[in-house]
């Protein structure tokens, strides 16, 4: 039988309800378990409570003004819990599939068959081989940012690729095929010969796929453990996530072990998901942070107040980024500020212009600032335009991060 944590992060049971003290043999009984959850809308409204189900039509949360329905195409995500950072931590493998799951796994091997893998969020599941586009196995020398760059380059459409560690501690990528991965070693045929290496050597392999787009997932869940899963269909009830549509079939995961349950919707797009008109770029002395979609300027995940956010832009400045929108959208919403990473330092001023009209007056944001939210108007633009500049205190500090920044139809 599995034992749960009292300790649970956003777990609360009712007390057993004493028949009479002290007495042996009383049959103590407890209510199921609740879990507190904040549900935000895509237009930024926020439900606050126990979240009581969620099916395919909406999600119930019991606030303290009562219970709550909230149309599923209205919800942009379930918030339960804090999700660690799966990227580059030592020890720990990070599976990457065509789909955009990233599953950080405790083991993973690849023998005659699937990919075997165990996972905090899933336990031990299965992969095809087919579905994975890339395994991440960094070490204490390796750097997150480093494996970000190298997943940035376009994926190999013929034939593996291994980012081997030399003596020299040089990255050196291989061309082949793979062939197996164990608990230690990894084979690979390089030269027309299966060769092994060690697993620590290896801190990046990539596999090679079909080009096109894959396939969009309805939502994501995402793990206490930082894993990120895609699914068509979830479901919510006696403490237990059903999950249809994913990489690896259909899953039931307990809630516990959930940080959030993200949703796409027709009406939302990330700004990070459009690819700018124009960028105009300028370093502080001579260090130029360029731009970044989902990271921050310091190619880092996104972090406001304590939290990490998966989705947003990285600035820096001086910037200026636009978007053309084409009046397709009615509202821009998101929460603007130092990126955690820089402060307390940084000092920048942000602008947000639509058809070169204000929407956002020049505003500093200080590193010593709460994040600010952001709610603008999009009504009748074409053209929309972000800037970053200096404040009055100059430094390299000033890693701006709109975080979450979505457009609403």
């Amino acid at each position: 039988m599995k034992r749960r944590n009292p300790a649970t992060v956003g777990v609360r049971s009712s007390a057993c309800v004493a028949l009479a003290a002290c007495m042996v043999g009383v049959l103590c009984l407890s209510a199921p378990a609740q879990v507190d959850a904040t549900v935000a809308t895509i237009d930024g409204a926020r439900h606050e409570g126990a979240l009581t189900g969620l099916d395919g039509e909406a999600v119930r949360v019991q606030t303290s003004e009562g219970a709550a329905s909230v149309p599923l195409d209205s919800v942009q995500a379930i918030r339960l819990a804090e999700s660690a950072d799966p990227w580059g931590r030592a020890g720990q493998a990070l599976l990457l599939t065509r789909v955009g799951d990233a599953l950080a796994a405790r083991s993973v091997t690849l023998a005659e068959g699937p990919w075997q893998l165990t996972t905090e969020l899933t336990g031990a599941v299965t992969l095809p081989v087919e579905a994975v586009s890339a395994l991440l196995l960094p070490d204490a020398r390796t750097r997150p940012e480093e494996l970000r760059e190298a997943l940035a380059a376009p994926a190999p459409t013929e034939g593996d690729r291994l980012l081997i560690l030399s003596g020299q501690g040089e990255r050196v990528p291989v061309a082949g095929a793979l062939r197996r991965i164990d608990a230690e070693r990894i084979t690979f045929h390089y030269a027309g010969q299966d060769r092994t290496i060690d697993r620590a050597r290896t801190p990046l392999l990539r596999l090679a796929g079909p080009a096109g787009e894959p396939p969009s997932p309805r939502g994501w869940l995402v793990g206490r453990d930082g894993s990120r899963l895609g699914f068509a269909a979830v479901t919510v009830a006696d403490g237990t996530v059903r999950l249809t549509g994913t990489a690896m079939g259909e899953l039931a995961v307990p809630l516990e072990r959930v940080a959030a349950i993200e949703f796409r919707s027709d009406r939302l797009v990330y700004l990070s998901q459009l690819t700018p008109l124009a960028v105009e770029q300028a370093g502080t002395f001579a260090v130029l942070f360029p731009w970044r979609a989902d990271a921050s300027s310091a190619a880092a995940p996104i972090r406001l107040a304590g939290r990490q956010y998966d989705r947003g832009l990285g600035l820096h400045s001086q910037a200026r980024l636009r978007y053309a929108l084409d009046n397709s959208y009615r509202e821009l919403v998101a929460l603007a500020g130092i990126d955690d990473a820089a402060r307390p330092g940084g000092d920048a001023v942000l602008t947000i212009l639509g058809d070169g009209r204000e929407l956002l007056a020049p505003t500093r944001l200080r590193g010593t600032d709460a994040p600010l939210p952001i709610r603008l108007d999009l009504t009748g633009v074409e053209t929309l335009e972000i800037r970053v500049d200096f404040g009055e205190a100059l430094d390299v500090g000033d890693h701006v991060s709109l975080a979450d920044a979505r457009l609403i139809r």
